[in-house]
């Protein structure tokens, strides 16, 4: 990164900024979840100058907005100024599937301090990876969601088809997780009884 980074700024080239921000993204994720505070500063900082060195050259690149939240909310917590940051992702790329795996963790953890628009954003977001069928996405996304969100999720999940929602289904309790929701019925009948 240390080697391309220079050349990717003089040239202006989002496509080589957004790759090195990705992997920025990546590197800060794995040090936040170390014991090294130093790095996982350091790193956040990073992801902070490289966001904004790609929304330099390329204003509307909703990626270069979502590190820009990233970093911002962990340097200074969520406020009106990180809201405004993931409001602007969401605007420059609402149905962007790959970009919507990071940012719905992300919007969704805080999902009771967003305004009504970005939760109908998150909750989008959740809505485009479940019908994608992106089942094992869906079910961490869901696992990574505020308490509070989770039964809006479940609510637009209620129209799926049996086999797809029996499937999320699945995948949250391979995590550990119960469903408690009208679409998901539980049956508390015997293991040998349900099949």
């Amino acid at each position: 990164m240390a080697e391309n980074l220079p050349a990717a700024r003089r040239q202006c080239g989002a496509k080589a900024m957004r790759e090195l921000l990705l992997l920025q993204l990546a590197i800060a994720d794995q040090s936040m979840r170390s014991d090294g505070l130093k790095q996982a500063d350091a790193d956040t900082e990073a992801v902070a100058s490289s966001s904004r060195v790609l929304l330099l050259c390329a204003p509307s690149e909703g990626l270069g907005w979502l590190g820009s939240y990233w970093s911002a909310i962990r340097q200074e917590g969520f406020g009106p100024r990180t809201a405004a940051l993931l409001g602007l992702s969401y605007r420059f790329a609402p149905h962007e599937a790959w970009l919507q795996l990071i940012r719905a963790p992300q919007a969704l953890r805080v999902y009771g301090a967003l305004s009504p628009e970005l939760k109908t954003n998150a909750i989008q977001d959740f809505t485009d990876i479940f019908g994608a069928r992106l089942f094992p996405s869906a079910a961490a996304v869901y696992q990574a969601a505020a308490t509070g969100a989770r039964a809006d999720l479940l609510d637009r999940t209620c129209n799926a088809p049996e086999i797809d929602r029996e499937l999320f289904r699945r995948y949250v309790t391979d995590k550990g997780l119960q469903l408690r929701h009208r679409c998901y019925p539980s049956d508390d009948r015997p293991a040998y009884l349900r099949d």
